[in-house]
């Protein structure tokens, strides 16, 4: 009779995530790590910091040998199988309603914890000292949740159930095959690996169960990072997505070739004939400077997002004030990069805050959802954008902050409409570009039409130093823009003469619902023959992509939207 394989992951068919080995699941991190690994640059946290990260990759999820998890891992695969009959009537499937309830009955261990009762056995071979390991063993601990999670958690559970679990139900029984992972390791790690051996299992491993670094803030900072890069890379590597591009894989030459292609695209949109395109003064500026952190205070028009692509980086995040900003942003650079596969998506719909929805799931270890899987991609892509809390507010460490440090390490960060941040959240963002830019190796822009005194004088006190991008530079004639706040009674009024006359208008509502409103209250004009046109964030994102490129190239005679 063949021997049980060691899994680490279960399936989840609709979703094209396949079951895998425990040796699978590494060899997909570390091949997530190479990617990483290939243009970071580690050695500025600390020597042999690649090294280190390597180690967890390689050890975080032992804990997974133990014969509960191996147990739900079969009964969650059988899940799968039963959905997969009729998916649309799963939820009232007799047979997974049975299947949950054995699953809910098996009572197991985190296996992150008892990844810690091998580690001993590791580290001696490695030769790793003291004071590092107790920064290894948090980092893997810790890679699902933090320590006020297992705060209640009682020792002598824990030790029974690497007795019971790992020593009796995996190392010592005959039902699961060892040998593969014994090599695998062995290959890996560069020394002889037996789970037979005396000393494979510690018992005495949850001294370093604390996340407690007294005064040493250089193990706190390395912990943070070893953490942060082992969730993305395990994240990535449970999206079980091969060809993720972590670094921008377009020299700044060939980015400047697609930006010319692309103004030269939109001026043919727009009827516009020029014979040459060329970078405005700014947009040279900012090229010169991609080494710098930089301020860039300049009317809208001028030119400050090419601009930005000119200040070039291999990871770059952009930080908007507004999902539909954001949303507009991100069809904008796949029309530019050519692709969607560059250009990652964050906002209040694909969030970063999911701890405690990851906790509210059923065996949040076991199963890996579509959301897990769309965060994930997006958030290893080499150009992502962002709604500003998603990134700033990691400052306030909300659960899983540590994964957003190590993206951002060493990345561009651009910050879209400063003068749009109400005083706390730019204080904030002073506060995240000192410590960024001191510990995460980022460089930082910021754009704006307009800013504040206030926030000049804050800016200019702060321990990063800033480069102005357009100083001398040339304003030129930009469109002229007719505002107009209108009473209720006029408006049909005014929108009626000022498109019979061949003017544009824009119509901006401060709910959906008074969009809405606005949009029925015009269909008279629609069967006169004028095209009226809605955009509000209800709209799925598909049609949202076209009603960006319509409101952009100026389709349609009248746009109806919120303010967001």
């Amino acid at each position: 009779m063949k021997n049980a394989n060691i899994m680490a992951k279960s399936s989840n068919f609709l979703e094209g995530i396949n079951k895998q080995k425990l040796t699978e699941h590494i060899s997909d991190l570390l091949e997530a790590y190479e990617k990483i690994k290939s243009e970071a640059n580690f050695e500025n946290i600390m020597s042999g910091f690649a090294e280190y990260l390597k180690i967890i990759c390689i050890l975080h999820d032992l804990g997974k040998i133990n014969v509960k998890f191996q147990q739900k891992i079969e009964i969650a695969n059988r899940i799968d199988e039963e959905k997969l009959k009729d998916p649309e009537n799963s939820k009232d499937n007799p047979e997974i309603k049975r299947l949950w309830n054995i699953f809910n009955s098996i009572k197991d261990e985190r296996h992150n914890l008892l990844s810690g009762a091998f580690l001993e056995y590791f580290f001696s071979k490695l030769s790793v000292c003291e004071d590092l390991r107790n920064v290894l063993y948090k980092s893997i601990f810790y890679h699902h949740g933090s320590y006020e999670k297992y705060m209640g958690k009682s020792f002598a559970v824990i030790e029974k159930s690497v007795f019971e679990d790992i020593e009796k139900g995996i190392l010592l029984s005959d039902e699961f095959d060892k040998t593969e992972i014994e090599e695998y390791l062995s290959e890996k790690l560069g020394f002889d690996v037996q789970f037979k051996d005396d000393n494979i299992l510690d018992y005495d491993f949850l001294k370093y169960l604390d996340e407690n670094f007294g005064e040493n803030n250089d193990n706190r900072k390395l912990y943070i990072l070893l953490k942060g890069f082992l969730n993305l890379i395990d994240h990535l590597a449970s999206s079980q997505e091969k060809d993720i591009e972590y670094y921008l894989p377009i020299t700044s030459e060939k980015l400047d070739s697609l930006l010319i292609s692309y103004l030269s695209s939109k001026c043919q949109r727009k009827g516009k004939k020029i014979d040459k395109i060329e970078f405005n003064q700014l947009q040279k500026r900012t090229k010169d400077l991609e080494h710098s952190n930089i301020v860039t205070i300049a009317f809208t028009g001028a030119g400050k997002t090419i601009a930005d692509y000119r200040w070039y980086g291999k990871r770059k995040i952009f930080l908007v004030p507004n999902k539909i900003s954001g949303e507009s942003f991100f069809f904008d650079a796949v029309e530019i990069l050519g692709t969607e596969d560059y250009v990652g998506l964050l906002h209040g719909d694909i969030s970063l805050y999911v701890e405690n929805f990851r906790q509210s799931i059923k065996g949040e270890d076991i199963f890996f959802t579509s959301r897990d899987k769309t965060l994930a991609k997006n958030f290893a892509k080499p150009y992502i954008i962002s709604t500003v809390d998603q990134i700033l507010l990691a400052i306030f460490k909300y659960p899983g902050y540590e994964k957003v440090f190590a993206s951002i390490y060493g990345s561009h960060i651009t910050v879209d409409e400063v003068h749009l941040l109400t005083p706390r959240m730019f204080l904030i963002l002073m506060y995240f570009v000192e410590f960024a830019a001191k510990h995460m190796n980022a460089k930082f822009h910021l754009m704006t039409a307009t800013m504040p005194e206030a926030y000049l004088e804050k800016l200019n006190s702060i321990s990063v130093p800033f480069e102005k991008s357009n100083e001398n530079e040339v304003v030129e004639e930009n469109k002229k823009i007719k505002l107009l706040f209108c009473k209720e009674k006029d408006w049909v009024e005014i929108v009626s003469s000022s498109i019979k006359n061949g003017k544009k208008v824009l119509i901006v509502k401060n709910t959906i619902d008074e969009a809405i409103k606005t949009y029925k209250q015009l269909d008279f004009l629609c069967k006169n023959g004028f095209e009226i046109n809605l955009l509000h964030s209800r709209f799925k994102f598909k049609h949202k992509k076209d009603k960006y490129r319509g409101i952009l190239s100026q389709q349609g005679h009248v746009w109806i939207s919120t303010n967001g």
